[in-house]
């Protein structure tokens, strides 16, 4: 294909369909590029910049098949180094006092090979770096993986996070989570099951202690944050910031609940848990409380 055919696909159409997603997606511009074998042809939008080898790409889901294909590059050239790289190398003694994650052991046991195939046991975090500061640096942003927990052992569960554009079967169940839809897990149906769960209305931390383990009786039987099995990056913020909270009213205050008429209550009114994020109660939770002499 010559680079006039290729200049030729650049059509009006092609420009009417990509000024109308630019429209709808506020994007300010856009430099896109179509490239076969040696053959390219570019095109600049909205403005008119053109695409140089210093132009920046947001590779998003390729960017670990980019960042493979450079390492096995390097692997592929060990005959030219005194020290050859594996896909078994260790990262932690790549950059030793970059690296390091909240265990121990992954940390020593964490391979290229691990990281490159979603084997890491951090499936989730890497939506974190949306929340980088602006100027902090990629070396900044590695050392903030020791404060993240671990969703499963290095090199257990293939765990990819990503957006799948295509019917998700569930299982042999028989059943499709179709392409384009969003999947959620309910929790009162799991958490307020009473055949899992007896008397679920009840406090009773007991129910977790190993000679009960209600919450291991059949399998995603708990969820107590976020929507799945990877851990929430913001958990560890808000459980802080709630126990912060509680601490300081506990420590000025005596309550008890109570309706809104001031009348005592054995339990808060009940809160609908299976709508995304906040899971407020339908009724506002009141209490009667005094000031700690």
């Amino acid at each position: 294909m010559s680079s006039d055919l290729l200049q030729s696909l650049l059509t009006p159409e092609l420009d009417e369909c990509i000024e109308a997603a630019l429209e709808r997606m506020r994007v300010p511009g856009m430099t896109f590029a179509i490239v076969h074998e040696h053959d390219t042809s570019t095109r600049e939008m909205l403005p008119a910049k053109r695409m140089t080898t210093e132009s920046l790409f947001q590779t998003a889901d390729t960017t670990m098949g980019f960042t493979a294909a450079a390492v096995s590059m390097v692997i592929d050239d060990d005959r030219f180094s005194a020290e050859p790289l594996t896909w078994d190398e260790r990262i932690s003694s790549l950059i030793p006092d970059t690296f390091e994650l909240p265990d121990r052991n992954a940390t020593r046991s964490t391979t290229l090979e691990d990281a490159l195939s979603h084997r890491s046991g951090l499936p989730a975090h890497w939506y974190a770096m949306d929340l980088a500061r602006p100027a902090e640096t990629l070396v900044e942003a590695v050392e903030k993986l020791r404060h993240l927990d671990l969703a499963h052992d290095p090199r257990t569960e293939f765990h990819y996070c990503a957006h799948i554009g295509q019917d998700l079967p569930i299982g042999k169940s028989g059943e499709v989570i179709p392409r384009e839809s969003y999947a959620f897990y309910f929790f009162d149906q799991v958490h307020y099951d009473p055949t899992i769960y007896p008397d679920p209305n009840k406090w009773d931390p007991g129910r977790y202690l190993p000679d009960r383990a209600e919450d291991k009786k059949v399998p995603l039987s708990w969820l107590g944050f976020g929507a799945g099995g990877h851990v929430c990056t913001g958990m560890r913020f808000a459980k802080l910031q709630m126990n912060i909270t509680i601490a300081h009213f506990v420590s000025k205050f005596d309550f008890s609940l109570c309706d809104g008429q001031g009348n005592p209550m054995a339990c808060p009114p009940p809160s609908d848990r299976n709508k995304q994020k906040a899971s407020r109660p339908d009724n506002p939770v009141q209490l009667r409380y005094s000031i700690r002499v």
